[in-house]
């Protein structure tokens, strides 16, 4: 077997963290959900959060809604409910952020079961008829705050939604939000920023990015709101980010930028997998994804279009932090450090020649260092380019009595490795499962090999008092009964905690019973 070395200037510059390499990340800012704070300790997560965020960049807090409304309660003739320590833990948010330059938007109400009744864009008066007292509350614990200044403006947590076709819901949307927004002015001269998505259901034809600008100019002149932080549902509808399989995310943001202005955009880049079920514990759904997708959505939502990129969700998905109850999932240490080493601010991505034991399949090739050039897979097309192969079931590992595709890479000199991932596929209509797990063994000279570690697929961190839907920590890679369409995603298999690996060669050993197993991309990061 050839080593694969060839690697594009283009994609170095991107991979390698050095001298001169861009040192401010391009997120710059987060949403957070107040829920997952504890009364108890807040101030102190509170610092935490805000710390992170300082040391990630980012300037921008969103605070996703302070109250929720109830189509049951509404049935009953009751008012709203806050959300978890709300309106007082405003004081703390300001605070916090007010110490670290950190500007905050707060989120107002939402409707927790809109589903189950009228929807909300029907039903204005009664939302304005809740709204009203809770924002005498919320602008009483603002205006009370030493720290105000910290206070940028408002949330609007209705997400338009801005790609589905037909004109009836969304006209119902316009109205809705521009009776909402009126009587925020009233109260308020604040900004207001709303977040519209790209997502649109199974089966549904997306309006195209030129179609979805107008849709866009008709809702700024109907309701005056002032941001739109338009989510680029790569994670929730795996928008292209460049396979060709529709318009790109960036048509759309470039498209939208003409029509509003690059001053009133914004993004919403979405940190998480995709999955045919958006619920965790299904596959990879909702697990932090590769760096190389990211990294194609934050390049597609270019500074030339949007004022500023904001992420979904950094404090689950991108995040060292384990603050109780804060959601944080499985990969989301590992991201974080991927992030910070291919925008160069702390690290490096190293990018190793490497050679397959087990070949791929003539009819999914790697075509030539596919494991590092930067595209990373599309979960909604194992027929893409994008993907390599393997027939496992062609490589028999005989300790184990299942089968095995593997890999050995060379750093070309002794690296510190820290992470290892490998963007994977499950995609059952073409016996394409994730692995069970992952083998790591290393080597100085190339011959001689030591285990160095064997991971298992997980949706949440050992100790993390959550776990999956499935009843336990480990993902279910096939069910035993069910829809086993509903465990198809992309999916990011790592190790769990920082190597601190000291070797030239390495080699990956990704397991299975059955069927064929398919790469994307691969990050490896090195830690300072």
């Amino acid at each position: 077997m050839k080593w694969i070395e060839s690697i594009s200037a283009v994609a170095l510059a991107v991979l390698s963290a050095g001298a001169g390499a861009q040192t401010t990340l391009p997120i710059g800012g987060t949403f957070i959900q107040a829920e997952y704070l504890n009364p108890s300790i807040r101030p102190t997560q509170l610092a935490q959060i805000t710390g992170e965020m300082n040391e990630l960049d980012m300037d921008t807090l969103v605070i996703q809604s302070t109250l929720q409304y109830s189509c049951a309660l509404r049935a009953q003739n009751a008012g709203y409910q806050w959300v978890a320590g709300m309106p007082n833990a405003l004081s703390d948010i300001l605070q916090q952020a007010s110490s670290r330059n950190i500007k905050v938007y707060v989120g107002l109400g939402y409707f927790t079961d809109w589903w189950n009744c009228t929807p909300y864009y029907n039903i204005t008066d009664y939302t304005i008829a809740q709204l009203s007292p809770a924002l005498d509350s919320i602008l009483s614990v603002i205006n009370g705050s030493p720290y105000a200044s910290a206070f940028a403006g408002w949330y609007l947590p209705d997400e338009p939604a801005l790609a589905k076709p037909g004109d009836t819901e969304f006209t119902a949307v316009t109205s809705h939000d521009a009776k909402l927004a009126q009587y925020l002015r009233t109260r308020s001269n604040k900004p207001i920023l709303i977040s519209p998505y790209l997502y649109t259901e199974p089966g549904q034809q997306p309006l195209s990015a030129q179609q979805t600008s107008q849709r866009l100019s008709g809702f700024i002149s109907a309701t005056g709101i002032d941001v739109y932080a338009i989510q680029d549902s790569v994670g929730t509808g795996a928008k292209d980010v460049g396979w060709g399989r529709e318009q790109s995310v960036g048509d759309y943001y470039y498209y939208a930028s003409q029509a509003i202005g690059r001053d009133y955009l914004w993004s919403v880049n979405e940190l998480f997998d995709y999955g045919a079920t958006l619920s965790s514990g299904y596959g990879g759904a909702y697990l932090p994804a590769s760096i190389q997708r990211i990294n194609r959505q934050l390049s597609l939502a270019s500074t030339a279009y949007v004022g500023k990129r904001l992420g979904w969700l950094p404090l689950s998905h991108m995040t060292s932090l384990a603050l109780p109850s804060n959601g944080t999932f499985y990969g989301a240490a590992r991201l974080k450090d991927a992030y910070k080493a291919i925008y160069g601010k702390e690290g490096t991505l190293l990018v190793p020649s490497y050679r397959w034991t087990t070949p791929p399949s003539t009819s999914y090739p790697d075509t030539g260092n596919k494991l590092f050039d930067g595209m990373p897979g599309d979960p909604k097309s194992f027929n893409s380019s994008s993907w390599i192969g393997i027939p496992a079931w062609q490589y028999p590992d005989a300790p184990t009595g299942q089968y095995v595709a593997e890999i050995v890479m060379d750093f070309g000199k002794t690296s510190k490795v820290d992470w290892i991932a490998a963007q994977m596929l499950n995609a059952s209509s073409g016996g394409i499962l994730l692995p069970n797990q992952m083998e790591i063994l290393a080597s100085a000279d190339g011959t001689n090999w030591y285990p160095s570690g064997i991971y298992l697929a997980r949706c949440y961190p050992t100790g993390s008092g959550q776990v999956c839907n499935t009843g336990g920590e480990e993902i279910v890679i096939r069910p035993s009964s069910g829809n086993a369409a509903a465990y198809d995603s992309e999916y990011v298999f790592s190790n769990e905690s920082p190597l601190g690996l000291n070797t030239r060669y390495l080699k990956l050993r990704f397991f299975t019973t059955s069927g064929w197993l398919f790469f994307g991309e691969m990050e490896i990061v090195s830690k300072p």
